[in-house]
């Protein structure tokens, strides 16, 4: 490896490995957690404490939480964590959607998506430029 980390991630010990330019992370016992493979790898420990890892691998990047388990497909050209609580989801066609930390998924079809404090309400934008709101139950408020 060109570069072994220690990560502190809970109980746990990981290490994030790069390799041929490809980052990667293992168990303390060496064993692979995330697999040596991606262009981009990023921890996010997120407003509720829990933690997450934002990966890319062949220009596609996803969104994996500590659990072992990927929360949000490998589909979207671009994931953010916005510090209100939550992820920016970006499609490849340029519209954004928002994973929120209730492990709910709002599909990409806005032309922008702010999270507000507290992460249970964004602010989207309508590729008409309509200025609404989605909840994290998915209902939407817009003006008429």
């Amino acid at each position: 490896y060109t570069m072994i980390e220690k990560m502190n991630i809970g109980p746990m010990v990981y290490l994030k490995v790069e390799k041929g330019g490809l980052k990667g992370i293992l168990f303390g016992t060496g064993s692979p957690y995330l697999a040596v493979e991606n262009s981009r790898l990023q921890y996010v420990k997120a407003v509720d404490g829990s933690s997450y890892f934002i990966f890319a691998k062949d220009g596609q990047t996803g969104l994996k939480n500590n659990k072992y388990q990927n929360v949000v497909e490998t589909i979207y050209s671009d994931i953010v964590y916005d510090a209100a609580g939550g992820f920016v989801l970006t499609a490849t066609n340029i519209y954004k959607g928002f994973y929120f930390l209730n492990q709910t998924v709002l599909l990409p079809r806005f032309a922008d998506v702010k999270a507000l404090k507290g992460g249970q309400y964004i602010m989207v934008k309508t590729m008409e430029g309509k200025w609404g709101y989605v909840n994290s139950s998915l209902m939407e408020f817009f003006e008429d």
